[in-house]
């Protein structure tokens, strides 16, 4: 702080005082303002005295942070200060001070939409190189209204003192569920950059964190989860989680690998550097049983877990076919996936002294495969079940029940107690027994409306897609993960029934189906 002994003149304009004088010779009169000097309080003898301020208009009005910066220009003169900080806490703090211009006040959000303010911003941001935690909150916070930067570390912090109602991802139910996704700008020049946020030079801490308050603007109990939801598909954010879902497999994979080698000399230069520099960033998850994650359970890859429930979110609402071609593609795409073997030289070398000792792990990029096609099956699933929970909503508003029987949207969660997909494949079997007691059974009401949606899959997932698939797995966890889907597209999609019959059934699996005989 400035010494207060060392202040020459210091003027308030609220406590001017008002004086006229009449001028006789003639008509005019002068108004004159007197500004005293509140510095003449102190003991220092050099203090000015008090000021005359003549004129009708006042120089300076006591108006809000954001009007003065608006007075002098807008938020763009605010960004010599961002490129002129060193650290990431003054970074953090000339982000706040521009925020902090432009919240709650229009024509200054404007001038910083319309004048290339978040693109000066984010190349800012991609020049230093100097972001953390509190960079990211504050970023978030131009974006999402309703969002406070630091909540994370007080919610943590009531976390470990005592019960705390959190969502998935740690964020309390509490302070999310009136997140609002509200300046598009800011999304797409800030966050959804991945410029800006380089994996490569990071850790996984970052963008997990980032995730993290994505599934908190579509988490189910959020209010405004539809409306965000169709804002960030409008942004692309299908196509944005699955090339960071793919980037961070490739770095998991190059840190597995060079957990496996260590200093072998084989390896080229070149790649031991790439592979080293990701697993000194942290890009390194213990790999999971093959047996296990086959049988059912999850990988436990949090990086890769909050990508897939952020993508099953975000389609519960908004599921176009261009989705599917892409999250198709990106399960074909981790095939080529190479790094991390299912049997790690560690186990090999180790005496048997447990019991998952020497038993095959499931590679990164066999984890992000289990995961797509998981979430493959369940929007099958979820998309079938909301078709037909909408029938039976129907029925019962029919019937005469009230509304508050009726329940909300489930928003990424299967619906319960719906039978179609069962009563389907029963139907299928059936009718391979007794043709004519099947077909005089009585069709679901929904059953044309689920058809298309069904066939809407079917026109993705071909049977040269499965094909791909299988003759590209290494394991039996992805391969069972596959076979189950195929399955039940079978069984219930009559579409896809008939591609499968013309391309010739399970014969052209012959060659994969084969090496996973075994497998759950």
């Amino acid at each position: 702080k400035f010494p207060i002994e060392n202040v020459v003149f210091g003027f308030r304009a609220s406590s001017s005082s008002d004086s006229m004088k009449d001028n006789s010779s003639s008509s005019s009169r002068r108004f004159s303002r007197r500004l005293v000097n509140i510095s003449r309080i102190n003991s220092n003898t050099s203090v000015s005295t008090d000021a005359i301020v003549y004129g009708y208009s006042s120089i300076i009005s006591p108006n809000c942070f954001a009007e003065n910066v608006q007075w002098i220009g807008g938020p763009n003169i605010l960004m010599p200060i961002v490129n002129a900080t060193q650290s990431a806490s003054s970074l953090a703090l000339s982000l706040r001070m521009i925020r902090e211009s432009v919240r709650r006040h229009p024509p200054n959000l404007e001038m910083l939409q319309a004048g290339g303010g978040y693109r000066m911003l984010a190349l800012l941001l991609r020049q230093k190189r100097i972001m953390d935690a509190n960079v990211l909150d504050q970023c978030f916070a131009f974006a999402v209204h309703g969002f406070v930067p630091g909540f994370a570390e007080k919610d943590q912090a009531k976390s470990k003192g005592g019960k705390n109602d959190t969502g998935p991802g740690g964020i309390s139910k509490a302070v999310s569920h009136r997140w609002v996704f509200a300046d598009l700008d800011a999304m797409k020049y800030l966050l959804l950059n991945h410029q800006v946020w380089d994996l490569n030079g990071a850790g996984p801490e970052l963008p997990l964190r980032l995730l993290a308050y994505f599934n908190g603007l579509v988490v189910a109990h959020s209010t405004h989860a539809a409306f965000n939801s169709r804002r960030l598909h409008l942004l692309g954010i299908i196509r944005w989680t699955l090339h960071l879902m793919l980037e961070a497999t490739e770095l998991y994979a190059a840190g597995a690998s060079a957990k496996q080698t260590g200093a072998n000399a084989d390896v080229p230069n070149e790649r031991k550097a790439v592979t080293a520099a990701a697993l000194k960033n942290g890009w390194y998850a213990k790999p999971p049983l093959v047996s296990r994650v086959a049988a059912g359970c999850d990988p436990g890859v949090d990086m890769l877990l909050s990508c897939k429930t952020l993508l099953r979110r975000v389609l519960t609402f908004m599921l176009t076919p261009g989705d599917l071609e892409a999250i198709a593609g990106a399960a074909i795409y981790t095939v080529s996936i190479t790094g991390g073997q299912e049997k790690t030289s560690e186990d090999m070398q180790m005496p048997q002294m447990s019991a998952n000792t020497g038993q095959e792990k499931l590679a990164p990029g066999a984890v992000a495969r289990v995961y797509l096609l998981r979430l493959l099956e369940e929007l099958v699933v979820d998309g079938v079940n909301e078709i037909v929970a909408d029938d039976s909503k129907t029925s019962r508003d029919a019937e005469g029940l009230n509304e508050a029987a009726v329940e909300p949207h489930s928003g990424g969660g299967s619906s319960t107690g719906q039978t179609y997909l069962g009563t389907m494949s029963r139907k299928k079997g059936d009718q391979r027994s007794s043709q004519g007691a099947a077909a005089a059974e009585p069709q679901h009401p929904k059953h044309q409306e689920a058809q298309i949606f069904l066939s809407a899959f079917a026109g993705i997932l071909t049977p040269v897609w499965f094909a791909c698939i299988l003759e590209g797995c290494r394991e039996e966890a992805s391969a069972s993960a596959v076979l189950r889907l195929m399955i039940l597209m079978i069984q219930n999609s009559r579409k896809f029934a008939l591609s499968f019959e013309q391309a010739g059934g399970f014969a052209p699996l012959v060659l994969s189906i084969p090496k996973f005989s075994i497998c759950p």
